[in-house]
């Protein structure tokens, strides 16, 4: 396939494409597609990490008629120095550009969170036995923690085809208008949202995931931006994400599509959601938004479109273990509490809710109106 040449591509708006040679292949058939529907895109299939190549990523972003960056997040780019120099230039681009549109997504391999793939990187040093400090240093760490913060755009990519679609209407618009960064927001957060029971809809909230310490971190970091120390130990503050579990008219029921925390259950657990969650997670006007109490999800709450929700990933606090999380009926006891395994499949006869620890998954009620009015008045 032809692509643009350098001198070509920059006569008129284009995205730039920040990725490490580990994700090549994927960044190939990415490009590929993108190209084919007219997206265009400047990448340099052959990057080498030098003077050079500084030189080079800052003149291409900081282009007038680069409109975007488009990076390709995994450990591999977490690791690259190539991709902190157009980390770096990026956010400068931020605040020269920002009144013109200018944007940046992170485009996550397997659905995974900027978290996720921190984490990884961390276990691949130390599988690796790298010296962190020389492979992975804390300046790289604030980095990403700032490029990467909660209010930018993200697209969970699970496919490339779903990827190319995304970034081809928003690029549409972009050509258009000159300014596609509400567009792509709005688009990218609410994954094309048909609220049909299960469907991804949006990030909502943030919440304190707590981590025990990791020495990659060093000591004395008291924060980077949604890390947290406390008392010696770790808090990622992250977006939490959720799925349709039912729609009635405007109002959707959504169910975290992570088990977010492990807690003991029973009215303790209830007292839990509705207060230290609800006050944690959401701020002043997303509470306004919340129609009912946050609660536990129950088994009247599951058919046969949405039954696919039963099987939770695990992360945070659970993310080293496969765990069984709570639902708010009964089991076979009156100290018993039922919950569903890491398979999805319910187990009637419970646990004893005051002794055993399980998963947490809240359910709110929202209206899909005012929560579509939240997200398209948001910008970036």
């Amino acid at each position: 396939m032809e692509y643009y040449s350098e001198e070509e591509v920059v006569k008129k708006p284009f995205l730039f494409i920040s990725y490490s040679h580990g994700d090549y292949d994927i960044v190939l058939a990415d490009t590929r597609q993108m190209y084919s529907m007219g997206v265009r895109l400047w990448w340099d299939k052959d990057m080498e990490c030098g003077d050079n190549w500084k030189h080079r990523a800052r003149d291409i972003i900081l282009h007038p008629n680069c409109l975007g960056v488009l990076f390709y997040s995994s450990v591999s780019s977490y690791l690259s120095q190539p991709v902190e120099e157009e980390r770096a230039w990026t956010l400068e681009a931020m605040r020269q550009k920002k009144s013109r549109g200018f944007f940046y997504v992170s485009i996550n391999p397997d659905g995974l969170s900027t978290l996720q793939i921190l984490r990884d990187t961390f276990c691949k040093i130390k599988e690796e036995g790298y010296d962190a400090e020389k492979y992975f240093p804390l300046y790289r760490v604030k980095q990403i923690a700032e490029v990467f913060a909660s209010e930018i755009i993200f697209i969970a990519r699970r496919s490339g085809k779903e990827v190319c679609e995304t970034v081809y209407e928003k690029a549409k618009e972009v050509y258009a208008t000159d300014d596609l960064s509400v567009v792509l927001k709005n688009l990218a957060k609410r994954g094309d949202a048909e609220t049909t029971n299960g469907e991804y809809v949006y990030f909502f909230g943030k919440f304190c995931d707590k981590r025990t310490e990791n020495p990659a971190f060093g000591n004395g970091l008291v924060s980077v931006a949604d890390v947290i120390e406390y008392e010696g130990e770790f808090y990622f503050r992250s977006d939490l994400h959720w799925r349709v579990l039912n729609k009635n008219g405007d109002d959707v029921y959504m169910i975290t599509e992570d088990i977010i925390a492990v807690r003991k259950g029973g009215d303790e657990l209830n007292f839990w959601l509705q207060n230290y969650f609800t006050q944690t997670a959401f701020n002043d006007e997303e509470r306004t938004m919340l129609k009912a109490p946050v609660r536990l999800a129950c088994r009247a709450d599951f058919n046969d479109d949405n039954k696919n929700l039963m099987k939770a990933k695990c992360t945070g606090a659970a993310h080293m273990a496969e765990v069984s999380w709570w639902i708010a009926d009964k089991g076979a006891g009156a100290a018993l509490q039922a919950s569903v395994n890491d398979k999805g499949e319910v187990y009637k006869h419970g646990w004893r809710f005051r002794e055993s620890e399980q998963g947490v998954r809240p359910v709110i009620k929202i209206s899909l109106n005012d929560l579509v009015k939240k997200l398209n008045k948001q910008d970036i």
